[in-house]
C-alpha cells in the first residue's frame, strides 16, 4: 500500500513553430463586435459587404500587413465580385500566440444581387509566407430572399476547401 501518486509521462511530442501561420478561425457576415450578424437579407434591405473574422497567430513571427481579400460566389459557383483586398485589426497587432479580430467593409454593393445563395470566400493575406495554407481560407453563405431577415447559419459546414478552391498560390 502506498500513499503517494505516481505519475509517468509518455509520447511527449515536440516540434518547432512555423515561422509564420495565421489561422482565420471563422468568418462572419458583419461587423459582429458592434452588432449582430445576419445571413438571410431581403433583397430591398442589401447594401454593401462587411466581414469580419478572428485570427490566431501560431507562428513565432508577427506578420504585417495582414488583410483579407474577399470574393462572392453566386449558386452557381460562379465569381460574380472580387476579389478585394482589406480589412484592419481591432487590437493592431498579432505577435505569435496572439489573437485579433480583422474587420473589412468591402465596397461590394450587394444590392443588385438577386434572390438566392451567395458564398463569400475570405483569404487571409500579408507580406511574409504562410507556411500552413490550409488554414487561411474560410468560406461563409448567404441568402438574398423577399420579405424576411434572420440571423440563421444555413452552412452545412464552414470548411477550409469549398468550390473546388485550394489555397496553393502565394
Amino acid at each position: 500500500r502506498s500513499s503517494h501518486y505516481y505519475w509517468t509521462i509518455d509520447n511527449i511530442n515536440i516540434f518547432e513553430l512555423p515561422a509564420y501561420d495565421i489561422k482565420q478561425v471563422n468568418l462572419w457576415m458583419a461587423d459582429v463586435n458592434n452588432g449582430l450578424e445576419y445571413t438571410s437579407f431581403p433583397a430591398n434591405q442589401m447594401s454593401t459587404l462587411t466581414v469580419q473574422s478572428p485570427l490566431l497567430n501560431s507562428g513565432v513571427g508577427a506578420p504585417t500587413n495582414i488583410a483579407m481579400e474577399i470574393t462572392t460566389f453566386d449558386g452557381s459557383n460562379t465569381i460574380i465580385d472580387g476579389p478585394v483586398e482589406g480589412g484592419s485589426l481591432l487590437i493592431g497587432s498579432l505577435n505569435s500566440g496572439e489573437r485579433d479580430t480583422i474587420t473589412f467593409a468591402t465596397a461590394i454593393d450587394l444590392s443588385g444581387y438577386a434572390l438566392g445563395d451567395y458564398t463569400v470566400r475570405s483569404v487571409i493575406k500579408y507580406d511574409e509566407t504562410d507556411e500552413v495554407t490550409a488554414n487561411d481560407t474560410v468560406f461563409r453563405t448567404f441568402k438574398v430572399v423577399e420579405n424576411s431577415m434572420g440571423h440563421d447559419n444555413f452552412d452545412l459546414s464552414m470548411t477550409t476547401n469549398q468550390i473546388g478552391y485550394t489555397n496553393d498560390s502565394k
